[in-house]
């Protein structure tokens, strides 16, 4: 009987020391789907007022641009006053987070929330910190 037990435990520990694991390369594809909403041109429609904190419409030709290969372009116009683009890496922390590492060394943050089709809204941190209205071109 204590042959038993021993053999069962010691077959139990193999089989959990040997298994292959899962490699973050090894994604479920329903991981793989919930992400690939946010590759391509997302323009901005509207921005929060933090005077009145409702949203007011405004498309300046404000967007960020996610592409394929783990690379971002960002064109903030704000009513044409400032014309400023920043690029950088971004990676995907969940399908309402993503990283970013601008060309500076700087990290930034955008929070997706709202999402309904192609559109959605972006909470921006550290850079141009503000919450826009977005719609995927």
């Amino acid at each position: 009987m204590i042959r038993n037990v021993l053999l069962y435990i010691a077959l139990t520990l193999g089989v959990v020391l040997y298994a292959p694991g899962c490699s973050s390369d090894d994604l479920p594809e329903e991981d793989s789907k919930k992400n690939e909403f946010i590759y391509g041109r997302w323009t901005q429609t509207a921005f929060l007022s933090s005077s009145t904190n409702t949203f007011i419409g405004q498309e300046d030709g404000t967007y960020i641009d996610f592409k394929r290969n783990g690379t971002f372009e960002f064109f903030y116009s704000g009513w044409g006053a400032f014309n400023e683009t920043t690029k950088g890496t971004f990676t995907i922390a969940s399908e309402f987070l993503v990283n970013l590492k601008l060309e500076d060394g700087t990290d930034a943050t955008i929070s997706i929330s709202e999402r309904s089709g192609n559109k959605a809204e972006f909470q921006f941190l550290y850079m141009h910190t503000g919450r826009y209205k977005m719609e995927k071109q």
